[in-house]
């Protein structure tokens, strides 16, 4: 399946908005926002599950149902 409007930079970037938005502990510069970067890098590279309200948000905003969509197609999404 594809999905026309994703790209990994602006699901990414949707997710980390996302978690800056909904808790207080994603800063710049802090370890948990670090953490999130890399999570969401190896998500959309088909290497991690990801699961959560932020994952879920970044997602829809993008057409992609959380829970259908596979590794696989995350991984091939352009960059």
């Amino acid at each position: 399946m594809t999905y026309k409007t994703a790209t990994k930079s602006s699901i990414k970037n949707a997710y980390i908005e996302t978690l800056k938005n909904l808790y207080d502990i994603y800063t710049e510069g802090s370890r948990p926002l670090e953490l999130a970067h890399l999570a969401a890098d190896k998500a959309l590279a088909g290497k991690m599950k990801l699961e959560g309200a932020a994952w879920t948000q970044a997602l829809l905003l993008h057409g992609i149902d959380a829970k259908r969509v596979t590794m696989k197609a995350l991984a091939e999404l352009p960059a």
